[in-house]
């Protein structure tokens, strides 16, 4: 028995096993809040600030006074009323409200904008969001700013949404939006270092975990065969661009698109490209480990969708600035270049003194 027992404890290791206790000792080493000095969130806060107002101004108008296709809360509540500014009966251009009746929208701003030449009580929220985004950047009271700033970034573009113009880019900001004001009013009691941390970790979980939902409606959608069903994706790409050729006669979606005729003729080069994709999506969640996976993760998803908007004309422009800002870090990435370069044995914590 003691032979046996001896024998046992002095095997050594398979593999398997190596393996297994040095992916524990990983996980265990990381995905926990990172401090993060006030500097960097300054920057992420004032980056994240003028890409708000950014998206605020980003105007689409509002084509009719009807949300026929009504998404999110757009199915309990009318949001016509965001259609509306100064009215004036003489000028602007004709709008149809549900019932079929003619009205006309004045050209003008609303309220106090009235030199803004275009309608609705948009312009008073964009006045709003750039007070709130002020006061964001400076960091006071953001668990009162946040969420007032997803509640109008929500309503316009529900809005937007449930007129047939379906944009899914700003659905993460919403969700950032409102990710933020609750770890704001959750850690609002905590000292200002534990509060940054965690608004960084949530906030970069907020966006991982949208890839990690979209691998996730892959598999299902597809019964476990995505990876094998990719390759024929080229020929959607292929109908798609047609279609876009189609509907407006643009002289730049006429004939098939190079990259999709490619891979028609190469499955092999298609499942290849799209099962990359697959898997940075799959392991999104690495990007939670520490701050070298974070900016790891982030430009391998900056990549993942430059590549798909070469293959598909489909850009997600605020997936890929919300990665840069809170996952790539790119302030922090040079200042470890930098540090490194003068004290070569300088750990990542190190640099943020």
């Amino acid at each position: 028995m003691t032979n046996t027992s001896t024998r046992a404890a002095t095997t050594p290791p398979t593999r398997l096993q190596r393996w297994k206790a040095g992916f524990v000792s990983w996980v265990k080493g990381g995905f926990v809040p990172e401090p993060i000095s006030r500097w960097e969130w300054f920057i992420m806060r004032l980056l994240f600030g003028a890409m708000l107002v950014w998206i605020f101004t980003d105007w689409h108008p509002f084509r009719h006074v009807s949300q026929d296709k009504p998404k999110g809360i757009a199915n309990f509540v009318d949001l016509t009323w965001l259609h509306y500014g100064a009215r004036d009966e003489g000028e602007g251009q004709m709008a149809v409200n549900e019932a079929g009746e003619k009205s006309r929208v004045s050209a003008r701003g609303a309220g106090p904008l009235t030199w803004v030449p275009r309608a609705g009580l948009y312009e008073e929220f964009l006045v709003i969001a750039c007070f709130l985004v002020a006061i964001y950047i400076l960091g006071y009271g953001i668990r009162f700013v946040l969420p007032v700033l997803a509640i109008l970034h929500m309503l316009v573009w529900t809005y937007h949404d449930s007129q047939g113009y379906t944009y899914h880019g700003h659905q993460m900001i919403s969700i950032m939006l409102f990710g933020q004001a609750a770890v704001a009013w959750w850690k609002w009691k905590k000292p200002d270092a534990e509060q940054r941390a965690q608004l960084w970790y949530y906030s970069r979980g907020i966006i991982l975990a949208g890839y990690i939902t979209s691998v996730v409606t892959k598999i299902i959608n597809s019964k476990g065969m995505w990876l094998w069903n990719s390759q024929y994706l080229s020929v959607e790409i292929i109908k798609t661009h047609r279609l876009s050729f189609y509907k407006d006669l643009e002289v730049e979606f006429a004939g098939d698109p190079s990259s999709a005729t490619l891979m028609l003729h190469h499955p092999y080069l298609a499942l290849l490209l799209f099962d990359v994709g697959f898997f940075i999506e799959l392991f999104a969640w690495v990007g939670l480990r520490d701050r070298k996976w974070s900016s790891f993760m982030g430009i391998s998803i900056i990549i993942l969708h430059l590549s798909i908007a070469w293959l598909m004309r489909l850009s997600f422009t605020n997936h890929q600035i919300l990665c840069f800002i809170f996952l790539v870090n790119v302030p922090w990435l040079i200042t470890l270049a930098v540090s490194r370069a003068r004290s070569p044995h300088l750990t990542p914590q190190q640099t943020l003194s």
